[in-house]
């Protein structure tokens, strides 16, 4: 089986970005960067903020800057990713 790429590209190379500790303030340069580069990766989200204590919170879809954040990297070519409901067992 043949797999086409596009532009004819060989092969193709994946970032999936786990969300654990993201927020605005310690990603958004990265991303920024990347996307200056012209990097695409796939960035997860959580959905809701969390009602427990978990190891790794950062922020969710449930903060509006997040959330417009998060779609502005979608209209720059970004994939968004589920990564579960929250930070704890849904």
């Amino acid at each position: 089986m043949s797999v086409i790429w596009p532009d004819n590209k060989k092969f193709a190379f994946t970032i999936f970005d786990d969300t654990d500790f993201a927020t605005v303030a310690n990603v958004g340069e990265v991303y920024r960067f990347m996307g200056d580069l012209g990097l695409r990766t796939t960035k997860s989200v959580w959905i809701f903020k969390g009602t427990e204590a978990g190891n790794c919170p950062g922020e969710t879809c449930d903060d509006p800057n997040y959330l417009r954040w998060v779609l502005d990297l979608q209209t720059r070519g970004f994939e968004i990713g589920y990564h579960m409901a929250t930070w704890h067992s849904s």
